[in-house]
């Protein structure tokens, strides 16, 4: 898949798993993406995303899975991320 991630993923609400790793998308992590409250485990491995992490990630509390590596994400990581700390 090549493009970027559309602000329309938070409409996806009954979401639980979303791997979207090994494409070649680009661009930045949409804020919507905090809408997808049950989601459990988010891969987006290896992709040309950039720019800093939204801090609405920290409202998916369900999270298990978090992989982000192979990107270019800039910035801190969003004090909303410390509800993550529980997840290997």
């Amino acid at each position: 898949i090549k493009g970027t991630i559309s602000t329309a993923i938070g409409f996806l609400s009954n979401l639980e798993i979303l791997d979207l790793s090994l494409n070649k998308l680009e661009g930045s992590l949409p804020s919507t993406i905090g809408n997808l409250s049950l989601l459990t485990e988010l891969t987006l491995s290896e992709n040309e995303l950039e720019g800093r992490l939204p801090s609405e990630l920290g409202l998916l509390s369900n999270m298990n899975l978090f992989e982000l590596e192979g990107n270019r994400f800039t910035g801190t990581l969003p004090t909303s991320l410390e509800a993550f700390i529980h997840i290997e």
